[in-house]
């Protein structure tokens, strides 16, 4: 049967689509996304603790369905009238009850190494996409792009596939400010 509501995943109340589009009718008010409340600018650590958790427990009930998100970024995170993060894009959301999928879909910034490498990917790839999503709130920019700059997809690829892997291995531009809890936190999800 249906899953129990949580409080940061919006009930779907309905949903229909034309030649064109799907639509979804949630039973939240959805105010903002966090890319527009962010502007690419940092946000305070405590108020990326409070987002991050949120989308942590929203996570963890769609993972409790055997499904993967492949959707966790800035913009699909929305505030409710009451300020709490909702998860609300599932349009890449994909069942793996048989544990991986190999699909290559989502955004390029938040790709965890073995959706680039097409090695097959299951939930862990939506906590690497929250380590991703935690450093570009804490820090006001993708931890593969620090300069806000227009760069190829491939070089995203290549800094994914790069990071943490063997001896001298890349490491993540942490602004000074950011705090040794709030680093871990994200290298730990990464």
């Amino acid at each position: 049967g249906p899953m129990p509501p949580t409080p940061c995943v919006p009930i779907l109340l309905a949903s229909f689509s034309d030649k064109h589009r799907r639509f979804a009718v949630l039973g939240a008010v959805l105010v903002t996304d966090l890319a527009t409340v962010t502007e690419g600018n940092a946000v305070e650590e405590e108020a990326a603790k409070f987002y991050v958790a949120g989308v942590f427990k929203a996570l963890n009930y769609v993972h409790e369905a055997e499904v993967v998100c492949r959707a966790c970024t800035l913009d699909a995170v929305m505030l409710d009238n009451k300020g709490y993060p909702q998860l609300v894009d599932f349009a890449l959301s994909k069942s793996v009850s048989n544990g991986r999928t190999h699909t290559l879909c989502g955004v390029a910034d938040y790709l965890a190494p073995e959706q680039v490498k097409m090695s097959g990917h299951g939930i862990e790839a939506d906590y690497w996409a929250l380590g991703v999503f935690a450093f570009e709130l804490m820090a006001g920019h993708s931890p593969w792009n620090p300069k806000k700059e227009e760069i190829a997809e491939m070089k995203i690829y290549k800094a994914i596939t790069d990071y943490g892997v063997g001896e001298g291995a890349a490491k993540l531009p942490f602004p000074a400010e950011m705090s040794d809890d709030a680093r871990t936190m994200i290298e730990e999800l990464m």
